[in-house]
């Protein structure tokens, strides 16, 4: 965190703007995406003069133009005027006024700020290139491999900085789960003993719940199937360059403990969780005994989808025929259950011994028969779809035919979902009606709906985000009708069901078309700072290009206090987890914000969209806000692979590389980097420089924008700070990859070493006499010199007895007169920032 806050501060605003901790004072009020855009996407930033809220005290009027100008050299690329957000009212959700600044016409590569000339009001860096979000794609995906459970997280595949060995393989645990007795959950019974291992931690604590478990699997196989050039096979993790994308052998972990918790008669456990909260950190050291649920009727058909959509997918590669074979059979056992047991569903799973989540899939959280009819019919319209997808049976085809239009919110009411839960069978119903084979006219009825979703009046239904984005209804171009608990997934899922329109050819009028994708940017973009925080709602995403990422967040591994705690005090948590996001329902008493205890910090009196702060406490129930989950993150991990253009293109993102920063350096001096080899790439990649220099192959030293090649080496220099202690960032760019290059110089050090002079004896009275020469050695600054009776003499010059200063190197010699008395010692001496030596003069008899 410090080193990009001294990144935006250094090379943005100068020293002028840095506080005495030397870290930006404010964020900035002009919001952009941190990480970038695609050279032919929407790039709107909004300005923002908040009314209430925590910023409230700070007040911004955007001049009459504004400027994009590069990083590098502070050239105007692109001026153009701001425009009023809604004739300059205030946005009830965000507390602010806004205007807007649309640069989209601007798609030359490089790195950006926007600038305000007349109030010199700027926005935090950003790049414009093809590859802006591929390091972004892959930290978010990396996410999951950190919450594999029962899985060694160690290096090569895990920064050494959150390596941690295999958790929850201790006994009673997820090798040797055994079955909730609810009369005393610590008492078991042997006999019921199931291997429960695999799959993800759900979020923030170490639990598995399948009805959490299917969404995340689905919009992941989504991701795949609707963009597949944007998943490689280099994430760095265990099974990395195995020729199958990493995405899929991700979901592998997860299918393969989905898989076990299936009974031999098609049914699902509901979960498998801790007898108590895990408050324990790092996740090896966690001893509690696991206890699972019994199987329901809503985890089967959570599985059931599961399974049959994962087969199509995994079946289409050859290595996988036998994966696909079981996960099909899984899908069919599932849905055979649920057949014999009509009856069952919903099901409505009392959670009775556990302190964890019931997760039951009901609307709302309510546990009763209508609230959880809705979710688990719809959702089991869901599994048919895939299910008849995979197998062409009749059987679902006929199901699929006689539920659709009466289980699934979008057919049954005509509205589209931001709930997680619910958005399962609205993505299906598209999908279906996208198949060869299915019924036309329910096809035709499913995108016909789907239009008419998107572009409702507000007065009949607030969320339809196609046409609330073509009102201009929010102020940060991601209309939310409700800031919900998960609301950053709401994002995702509505930034997607946009993208939708594109995919799967919903029969909007043309000109909606870019609409569609222009809204599903701003989505997109909200995440990543176009917000009413300037934040982008990912952990620790400094190496990735953002400057102000989420610092700290709701996680039993990375606990108040560990060393995981925040990135301004300690590593932080690992990056690329999405958080939960603002919540307007959330209402915990005095919790303030960045604990400026006052009223405009009250975290419970925020706007709906200001209701957000970066902190880890249970009792305040930070995990309604901070806390990362699956779900959430393969919601935002589908969106964000739609902007990434893949390895099926030339590929100019080279992997991952860094520069050690350098401590202790002399001031005004010219700092060189460690040179580092870039790899990756296959084709010519741009590279470019903010704050200094650098230079390709031990050639001359440039900050022109220029290429460099794969194998090629580049070393970075700067000139250090002219102040003591003091830091110097710079950034180079190579394809869209950020990486900083810091030297800081010494601390200032006055003190010398030790000096000492020889005492003269037996010598004539009332003499002058010398002493010894001494050279100043020890010190980077210069020094005060003073003498207590006699004089002393810098470097050979004159003699005297007043104050001064003296530097390293320089030679200093003393004089005095010896005492009229005969056998009579005189002492002399001098400090030098500190340090005293004595000068002595004894007399003879």
């Amino acid at each position: 965190m410090l080193a990009r806050k001294y990144l935006w501060t250094v090379l943005l605003c100068g020293l002028s703007c840095l506080t005495s901790a030397g870290v930006a004072a404010e964020r900035p009020l002009i919001m952009v995406d941190q990480f970038g855009y695609l050279p032919d996407s929407s790039k709107v930033a909004v300005l923002a003069d908040p009314q209430k809220g925590f910023n409230a005290t700070r007040a911004y009027t955007p001049g009459s133009q504004l400027e994009v100008r590069r990083v590098v050299d502070n050239g105007v690329v692109y001026t153009g005027n701001p425009t009023v957000w809604n004739g300059g009212a205030t946005d009830a959700k965000s507390g602010d006024k806004a205007w807007w600044f649309d640069f989209s016409q601007l798609q030359t590569t490089g790195d950006y700020y926007i600038y305000d000339p007349e109030t010199t009001g700027r926005s935090y860096p950003f790049t414009i290139g093809g590859h802006v979000y591929d390091a972004v794609l892959k930290a978010a995906m990396r996410a999951f491999f950190y919450q594999r459970v029962n899985a060694d997280k160690l290096p090569p595949y895990a920064d050494d900085r959150y390596a941690d060995a295999a958790s929850h393989g201790y006994a009673e645990q997820d090798f040797d789960a055994r079955a909730m007795n609810p009369a005393n959950p610590a008492v078991s019974d042997p006999a019921t003993s199931r291997d429960l291992s695999g799959g993800w931690y759900d979020a923030g604590d170490f639990n598995k719940y399948v009805n959490y478990a299917d969404g995340a699997i689905h919009d992941l196989l989504y991701a795949y199937q609707e963009n597949s050039r944007a998943w490689g096979d280099d994430y760095a993790i265990p099974e990395s360059g195995n020729g199958i994308p990493d995405v899929l052998d991700e979901l592998k972990w997860e299918l393969d403990w989905l898989l076990r918790m299936q009974n031999t008669d098609g049914s699902l456990l509901h979960k498998v969780t801790s007898i108590d909260w895990d408050d324990v950190s790092p996740p090896s050291t966690d001893l509690i005994p696991r206890r699972y649920a019994p199987a329901t009727a809503s985890a089967t058909i959570s599985g059931a989808g599961a399974f049959a959509h994962a087969a199509k997918v995994f079946g289409a590669f050859p290595e996988f025929s036998s994966y696909s074979a079981i996960l099909e059979e899984a899908a069919g056992k599932a849905w055979n259950w649920l057949e014999a047991h009509p009856q069952a569903v919903p099901s409505l799973y009392d959670n009775a011994g556990f302190v964890t989540a019931g997760a039951e899939d009901c609307l709302y959280g309510s546990l009763d028969q209508t609230n959880c009819g809705l979710e688990q019919h719809a959702n089991q319209v869901n599994a048919a779809i895939h299910l008849w997808v995979l197998t062409g049976e009749q059987r679902f085809a006929d199901y699929i035919r006689q539920h659709a239009e009466t289980d699934t919110t979008l057919m049954a009411r005509g509205d589209l979902t931001h709930n997680g839960m619910a958005a399962e069978s609205q993505d299906a119903l598209l999908y279906y009606a996208a198949q060869p084979g299915a019924d036309a006219a329910l096809s035709g009825k499913i995108r016909s709906a789907y239009k008419d979703a998107l572009s409702w009046r507000y007065a009949w239904t607030p969320f339809s985000p196609l046409a609330r984005f073509k009102e201009g209804k929010d102020p940060y171009r991601a209309y939310l009708d409700e800031y919900l608990w998960g609301s950053n997934q709401s994002k995702s899922i509505a930034g997607t069901s946009l993208w939708n329109v594109l995919q799967y050819n919903v029969p909007v009028p043309e000109a909606d078309v870019s609409n569609a994708k222009a809204g599903a940017d701003g989505y997109l973009h909200y995440l990543h700072g176009v917000n009413p925080h300037a934040m982008v709602f990912l952990s620790n995403m400094g190496a990735a290009g953002a400057e102000d990422s989420v610092p700290e967040m709701y996680h039993m591994w990375f606990a108040d206090n560990t060393q995981w705690d925040n990135i301004q005090t300690s590593n932080g948590p690992a990056p690329g987890f999405l958080v939960g996001g603002p919540n307007q329902y959330w209402s915990t008493a005095k919790v303030y914000i960045d604990g400026v205890q006052d009223s405009d910090h009250n975290l419970k009196s925020q706007p709906a969209m200001k209701r957000y702060w970066s902190w880890n406490n249970a009792r305040q129930q930070s995990y309604e806000i901070t806390e990362p989950a699956i779900n959430y993150q393969a919601a935002y991990v589908r969106l964000l692979s739609k902007a990434v253009t893949g390895a099926g293109n030339a590929d100019t993102t080279p992997d991952a590389f860094s520069f050690t920063n350098q401590v202790g350096v002399a001031l005004s001096a010219a700092i060189a980097s460690n040179p580092v080899t870039i790899s990756g790439i296959n084709s010519t990649s741009a590279i470019s420089i903010s704050g200094g220099e650098y230079r390709i192959n031990g050639g001359e030293y440039t900050s022109a924008t220029g290429t460099i090649n794969n194998g090629d080496t580049v070393q970075v220099r700067h000139t250090s700070s002219a102040n003591f202690r003091t830091a110097v960032v710079s950034r180079l760019t190579i394809g869209g990859i950020k990486r900083n290059f810091k030297s800081i110089t010494v601390k200032k050090d006055a003190k010398p070493d030790a000096f000492s002079f020889s005492a003269l004896t037996h010598v004539a009275r009332s003499t002058v006499f010398e002493s010894n020469t001494i050279t100043v050695s020890g010190i980077n600054a210069p020094a005060a010199i003073r003498i207590t009776k006699g004089e002393y003499r810098i470097n050979g010059g004159n003699y005297t007895n007043a104050a001064g200063t003296v530097n390293n190197g320089d030679t200093v010699q003393l004089r005095r007169t010896s005492s009229s008395k005969a056998n009579t010692t005189v002492t002399t001496i001098l400090r030098i920032g500190g340090v005293s030596g004595a000068f002595k003069i004894t007399t003879t008899l």
